[in-house]
């Protein structure tokens, strides 16, 4: 074992980067300020994926898309159509 233990910790070490570059990566993409949701990827550790699974099975956007082009837009819709028109009148 002992043989195996510097590798261990360098494998360890190049694993928790990683981790941590992911981490940066996924705070700098994310725009939603909904923290209390259940879907945000501060509330578990599956990153975006399910407010993207739950939004595509319900036709809708999510919040960070909005965001993203304007982050002071309050939105008055949340279908697919709704954020196409949102983009079309402020890009």
């Amino acid at each position: 074992m002992q043989l195996f233990a510097p590798f261990y910790f360098q494998l360890l070490n190049i694993l928790n980067s990683k981790i941590a570059k992911q981490a940066q990566a996924l705070t700098d993409l994310q725009t939603c300020q909904n923290l209390k949701c259940k879907l945000h990827p501060i509330n578990h550790d599956l990153g975006c994926t399910p407010c993207i699974e739950k939004n595509l099975k319900s036709d809708e956007m999510p919040n960070c898309f909005y965001n993203k082009v304007d982050p002071e837009y309050k939105r008055t819709g949340t279908k697919v159509r709704d954020f196409a028109e949102f983009v079309v009148k402020n890009l």
